[in-house]
């Protein structure tokens, strides 16, 4: 919600009409959740490995697996928010800008409840103090939180300083790129301290991801 209203801010404050804002944001209301269900849903097959793959088991994780993945939930919205943004007149280069600043704060919002409930943590860490040892999970949703923050405020200086200030007219388009390339690195990196399940070659799932965002960008 909080990073929705920040997106449908910029578009606000870009001065389309405001007919097309209306009927852009009923779409964005009413289809994104769903879209980010389904594809979050759709990911769940790729917790396993691919000699598993098959119609049928797609359909049974679809239905029923356990898992529910942030970056697949992002493909489906993206794509429907830019072709709906191309159908109400919006410059596509603005478009793509305004809504990849708005993801990593909605992603750092969202962490916060990983944080809280325990999930996403990583591998058990000890030391000792005074004869005391003090052990506890590396508090790994806390570290993406902070990476998805400086994210946003990196890409909204961007923003800013490209669509306010009217500087740098040549980076329009790029901050998708940057968010690509960025979170695809640091989240590469936060891998390798949390306790997750290889699924080829050595690598998680989400490095796998990272991988296609980091070549996408």
């Amino acid at each position: 919600g909080a990073a929705g209203t920040f997106f449908m801010g910029q578009l606000v404050r870009a001065g389309y009409p405001v007919s097309r804002l209306r009927t852009f944001a009923a779409g964005m209301i009413i289809m994104v959740f769903p879209l980010g269900l389904i594809g979050s849903r759709s990911a769940n097959m790729f917790y396993f490995p691919a000699d598993q793959w098959s119609v049928r088991f797609f359909v049974e994780q679809f239905l029923s697996g356990p898992h529910q993945t942030f970056h697949a939930a992002l493909i489906l919205p993206v794509v429907f928010l830019l072709a709906l943004g191309h159908g109400c007149g919006f410059e596509k280069r603005h478009l793509a800008d305004a809504l990849f600043v708005a993801i990593p704060l909605g992603h750092a919002i969202g962490r916060c409840g990983c944080l809280l409930v325990g999930c996403c943590w990583g591998h058990l860490i000890q030391f000792s103090w005074h004869g005391r040892v003090v052990s506890f999970h590396n508090p790994v949703p806390l570290y993406a939180i902070g990476v998805n923050l400086f994210l946003f405020w990196g890409l909204k200086f961007l923003y800013q300083r490209v669509y306010v200030k009217k500087q740098g007219a040549l980076a329009q388009g790029m901050i998708p790129s940057l968010y690509l390339i960025g979170y695809g690195v640091f989240r590469f990196l936060l891998e390798e301290i949390r306790t997750e399940t290889m699924v080829g070659k050595g690598l998680t799932l989400a490095q796998w991801s990272m991988l296609v965002f980091m070549g996408v960008g």
